[in-house]
């Protein structure tokens, strides 16, 4: 009850940093299954640190948001295969645990013109915005992520 509670008022500020982590919905359930993320970029996923926020987009064809998780282990190296459809290692990791997931997919379409992301604009181009493996989000984002997040979800479901 106390991590509902905190998750539910978790508003996010300067200090903290929240990422949009993009992947297929394959890795996704590989990231989910092994509470892992992996990157082929040493200095993108150092910029990450431990008790930062995360959310999960599931991109084409899917394109939904699928779960918020923190950040529990600093960036590592490791090259044991995780991710095995694409033939990459992603050696760059870290390790997090789920606080949110979505019972039903949250279109991020949908969200488009309140994220910070897209400049808060119905871009119809808004998916070349997405054309990375990792994107640092506002806290005006990370707020609108975890209320759509919480208002579809299954809180400490995650295994």
């Amino acid at each position: 009850a106390a991590v509902a509670e905190a998750i539910t008022t978790y508003r996010a500020d300067a200090r903290s940093r929240c990422w949009l982590l993009i992947t297929s919905s394959k890795n996704y359930l590989r990231c989910i299954r092994g509470h892992v993320w992996g990157d082929e970029d040493l200095r993108r996923i150092q910029q990450v640190r431990t008790g930062e926020i995360i959310f999960f987009y599931v991109k084409s064809p899917d394109q939904y948001v699928a779960s918020m998780g923190v950040v529990t282990r600093p960036p590592y190296e490791d090259h044991s295969i995780i991710w095995s459809d694409d033939d990459r290692v992603y050696p760059f990791r870290f390790h997090f645990e789920v606080l949110v997931e979505a019972v039903r997919p949250i279109a991020l379409r949908r969200l488009v013109p309140k994220l910070d992301l897209f400049d808060r604009l119905d871009d119809p181009n808004w998916g070349r915005r997405l054309q990375a493996a990792m994107k640092e989000l506002t806290p005006h984002d990370c707020t609108v992520l975890r209320e759509a997040l919480t208002a579809v979800s299954s809180m400490g479901t995650a295994s």
